[in-house]
């Protein structure tokens, strides 16, 4: 993967966007582990009550695809913050990872992404009607994050997509602009010869498939590994979350 994609994936790891911080940041400036509790405690509460308004504002039959997604993502924020205790902290955490920072910072910062995520799902409305564009700022809540804007030609889409996977930080990205037809969307790029032969078959494909009923877009690549390390990927199921922001733009450009 080229100097490019690392810059903007490592930029988005040290933003707001995931809201983490550095473990090397210095000792003075970091939260004590009453301060960190005390962050993911708001937050929880703000996912709680989120989460209620969003059932109250949805049909049932969508509020239950959220609801078995809930599941899913609650087991994995609380792994991967026992991961980060320990990778982003330090291996002496090993086996007391609830008394580390780095454990309470990690909930925080997922459970904040998880905010703004369900946040999405209010768009819809009570008879789930209301369409979701394609542009904006999106992101599966596992570490990848898409933004989509509008391209000159009404028939496609330009896409930036920079994806952080795992405790290690694996990291990729790919930028280009997808043709759409309807609901979907694909993007082909035969890329550096070096890492692609057309005649082989494995040009890069990325495929796009928006939900019409749900704030959602699905995404499945095909040899993608010239453009993310060994244990990144693009595939997911990406939540919208708002309209694309200058500060949004300004993360992916740089």
């Amino acid at each position: 993967m080229n100097s490019t994609a690392f810059r903007i994936a490592a930029i988005l790891v040290a933003t707001s966007i995931l809201g983490l911080k550095g473990a090397d940041e210095p000792d003075e400036k970091r939260p004590t582990l009453a301060k960190a509790k005390a962050a993911f405690q708001k937050a929880d509460a703000e996912l709680n009550r989120v989460y209620r308004e969003v059932k109250s504002l949805v049909p049932d039959w969508l509020f239950e695809e959220l609801r078995e997604e809930q599941k899913e993502w609650l087991a994995y924020r609380d792994e991967h913050a026992m991961s980060d205790a320990v990778f982003n902290g330090s291996r002496a955490n090993e086996g007391r990872e609830k008394e580390a920072v780095e454990y309470w910072e990690s909930l925080a910062a997922s459970t904040g992404t998880r905010v703004e995520m369900i946040r999405g799902w209010k768009a819809k409305g009570k008879d789930g009607s209301a369409e979701t564009p394609w542009t904006g700022l999106w992101t599966d809540g596992y570490g990848g994050w898409l933004l989509l804007e509008a391209a000159a030609d009404p028939k496609t889409v330009r896409f930036e997509i920079s994806v952080v996977r795992g405790p290690t930080a694996h990291m990729g990205s790919i930028t280009g602009v997808a043709r759409r037809n309807g609901e979907a969307g694909f993007f082909t790029d035969q890329g550096d010869p070096e890492y692609h032969d057309a005649a082989e078959g494995t040009e890069t494909w990325l495929f796009f498939e928006k939900n019409p009923t749900a704030p959602r877009l699905k995404i499945r690549g095909i040899h993608t590994s010239p453009y993310h390390g060994a244990r990144a990927y693009f595939d997911g199921t990406y939540t919208r979350l708002r309209d694309a922001t200058p500060d949004d733009h300004q993360l992916f450009e740089q």
